[in-house]
C-alpha cells in the first residue's frame, strides 16, 4: 500500500493557520481522500500538551525566561508519542494526516528566543534531536502562512477566550510583539533552509488577503507539490 503524506499547516500566532486548517479539511473532504486531523500543542489530550499549555499561561515562570531548550522538551514528547502511537500507524495504512502546527512550531518560536548565532544552534539541535534521535516524524509538506506581525496582534485581540487560558484570549508568548516578530523571521529562515517548507505569501500591499484567496493558494501548494 502506498504510504500516506504528511501536511501542516504553520505560522505565527494569529496568521490564521486553524481557519486555513479546518478549510483544507473540507477540500479533503470534498474529494473524498482518506485522512485524518491532527492539532497541536494537544493541550487536553496529553500530559505533555498540558504541560506547554502551563508553560505558555507563564505557570512555570515568566515565557520569555524559559530556555528555548528547555521550553521545547514538552513539544518534543507531545509530538513524539503522537507520532508512536497515532502517526506512523495512519500513514502505514495510505490515509495523508493534515495537521495544525506541529513540533515544526519549536523551529519558530524556540528560535526566536536565542541571539545572534545562538539562532542557528538551536535550530539545528531542534532538527537533530526532534526528528533525527527521537524519531518524530518528519512532515511532507509544512505550509507556512507569511502574515505581517503587526497584522497578526490584530487579529489576535479578535480571537475568542480558550480553554487551556482559562478564557483568556491571549498567551504569553502572543502578547510580545519582539516575539512574534522573531518567530516570523526564523520561520522564513526555515523556508530557506529546508525543500519541504514552502512559504505561502498572505499579503497584498499591506493588507491581508481574504479567507478564499489564501485557501486557493494552501490547495496549489499542496498540489504542487505531493499530488
Amino acid at each position: 500500500m502506498k504510504k500516506g503524506k504528511f501536511v501542516v499547516i504553520e505560522g505565527t500566532d494569529g496568521s490564521g493557520k486553524g481557519t486555513q486548517f479546518k478549510l483544507l479539511v473540507d477540500h479533503f473532504k470534498g474529494l473524498g481522500k482518506k485522512f485524518e486531523e491532527a492539532d497541536f500543542p494537544r493541550y487536553y489530550d496529553s500530559p505533555f500538551g498540558k504541560l506547554v499549555g502551563e508553560f505558555l499561561k507563564g505557570e512555570h515562570g515568566p515565557f520569555s525566561k524559559i530556555s528555548g531548550y528547555m521550553g521545547a522538551l514538552p513539544y518534543m514528547l507531545d509530538e513524539y508519542t503522537w507520532s508512536r502511537n497515532v502517526g506512523r500507524k495512519t500513514l502505514s495504512e495510505g490515509k495523508w494526516v493534515v495537521s495544525n502546527r506541529y513540533y515544526t512550531a519549536c523551529l519558530g518560536h524556540q528560535v526566536a528566543k536565542e541571539k545572534g548565532r545562538g539562532k542557528e544552534k538551536m535550530r539545528e539541535w531542534l532538527w537533530e534531536v526532534g526528528f533525527n534521535q527521537l524519531g518524530i516524524l518528519k512532515p511532507d509538506l509544512v505550509i507556512f502562512l507569511a502574515v505581517d506581525p503587526k497584522v497578526c496582534l490584530e487579529l489576535i485581540e479578535k480571537k475568542a477566550g480558550r480553554g487551556y487560558l482559562n478564557g483568556e484570549v491571549r498567551d504569553e508568548a502572543e502578547k510580545s510583539f519582539l516575539h512574534q516578530l522573531g518567530a516570523y523571521r526564523a520561520f522564513l529562515k526555515m523556508c530557506e533552509w529546508k525543500k519541504e517548507w514552502v512559504k505561502v505569501d498572505c499579503m497584498n500591499r499591506g493588507k491581508i488577503l481574504s479567507l478564499e484567496e489564501v485557501h486557493k493558494k494552501v490547495v496549489l501548494t499542496v498540489k504542487k507539490r505531493l499530488e
